[in-house]
């Protein structure tokens, strides 16, 4: 960032620079993490294959190899989904979305009391008597 920085230049356009060198520092680092699963999962199922036909021991050393390494980007694209879900979040605020919605929808469930357990250990699932008892001496 320091090295891209321009004060003589505008936010805007020091920005948008910003934004290229981090897409392409991106690109460089993790690379398309959904073509890197895609082709673990073929190698692994190729040495599977030959292993399961007698093929080399050493196949295996491979197989653990590739196998922590599609852990790790198993790993690193739910943290992308993770990101990209609070990105949205952020973004849209509380702005009348399906995602908004969703998540509220969820929140209530969550919170709602469904049922309680009275004095004598009966489990009261009424809205009514939830409502009238909870209360008092539940």
């Amino acid at each position: 960032m320091r090295k891209n920085w321009r004060p003589q230049d505008t936010l805007s356009s020091t920005l948008k620079g910003l934004a290229t060198q981090l897409t392409e520092w991106n690109r460089e680092v993790f690379g398309n993490l959904f073509g890197r699963k895609r082709r673990l999962w073929a190698r692994l199922e190729g040495i599977q294959h030959s292993l399961a036909a007698g093929g080399p021991h050493y196949l295996r050393k491979l197989e653990m190899k590739l196998r922590a390494e599609l852990d790790r980007t198993l790993d690193q694209i739910a943290v992308l989904w993770f990101q990209k879900s609070r990105v949205e979040q952020i973004k849209d605020g509380d702005r009348n979305t399906t995602y908004f919605h969703t998540s509220t929808v969820i929140r209530r469930r969550i919170n709602r009391i469904e049922s309680l357990r009275d004095p004598n250990g009966v489990w009261q699932v009424e809205p009514e008597t939830i409502k009238k008892n909870g209360r008092s001496s539940f």
